[in-house]
């Protein structure tokens, strides 16, 4: 578990210094308006905190980002020359999130290695698990300060911690080591993960192959996908409905 007490000296030190890296990145970069997508989820979040939905609704700018804009924005009611700070805030607060999924889907992998390679079967990679963990942890931090990035306004760096959420509950499953409430999460993120970036819809259809492929009863495969399209559908079918009659009413 990410809490536990037995956390290694590498693990520590490696998240210490992920989270100081964000946060210096976040700082240099309070002022600046690094994508021109910002102004976008500005403007759409001004739109939900003056309560004009109709407008706000976009079919082309995923709501969730917007909708943490807007939050924030209501909470601290910053003047308009710190409303960027607010962004980079808000950046740095789904790195966290990013990093508390990464491990959870880091200790699924290390489990996973650590059962196959006591069976006897050969290793995919010939490393031991603290190895493993060191590489896994500096790709990591590599990929989410540069490709991902808290500097960057846009909702990519949240939607790759429901992506490593997903994917750490997928494992979970084939592992045998899922319940019914870890099935229903792995739905909530995908579904989540939708309202972050639209292509998580498609993703969702790998998900749940990956489900039906997994090493367990027909049975249980069957109602771990009924139970990660409900969670799914309960997330994701309130905004879909509302574009679609947004939609239909401008044609």
């Amino acid at each position: 578990m990410i809490f536990s007490t037995r956390l290694s000296k590498a693990r520590l030190i490696l998240r210490l210094s992920a989270i100081t890296l964000g946060l210096l990145q976040a700082w240099a970069y309070r002022y600046v308006v690094y994508m021109e997508d910002a102004w976008s989820y500005l403007d759409i979040a001004d739109k939900y905190r003056c309560g004009d939905f109709a407008n706000a609704l976009s079919s082309y700018w995923s709501p969730l980002y917007s909708w943490l804009i807007a939050l924030a924005l209501m909470v601290f009611h910053p003047p308009v020359c710190e409303k960027f700070v607010v962004l980079k805030v808000i950046n740095f607060a789904t790195f966290l999130f990013a990093i508390f999924a990464f491990e959870l889907l880091l200790d699924q992998v290390k489990a996973w290695y650590c059962e196959d390679a006591g069976t006897g079967a050969l290793p995919l990679l010939k490393v031991g698990s603290e190895r493993l963990e060191l590489w896994s942890y500096i790709v990591f931090i590599f990929m989410s300060l540069s490709v991902g990035a808290v500097r960057k306004d846009t909702p990519d760096l949240l939607m790759s911690g429901f992506l490593y959420a997903a994917t750490a509950l997928t494992l979970a499953f084939w592992r045998g080591q899922s319940n019914s409430l870890k099935q229903f999460l792995l739905g909530l993120s995908l579904g989540i993960g939708y309202l972050c970036k639209a292509v998580m819809f498609p993703l969702s259809f790998v998900y749940l192959f990956i489900l039906a492929m997994a090493p367990q009863t027909k049975l249980s495969r069957l109602m771990v996908i009924l139970r990660v399209v409900a969670a799914f559908i309960i997330i994701a079918c309130p905004y879909i409905a509302a574009i679609s009659i947004k939609t239909s009413s401008e044609i």
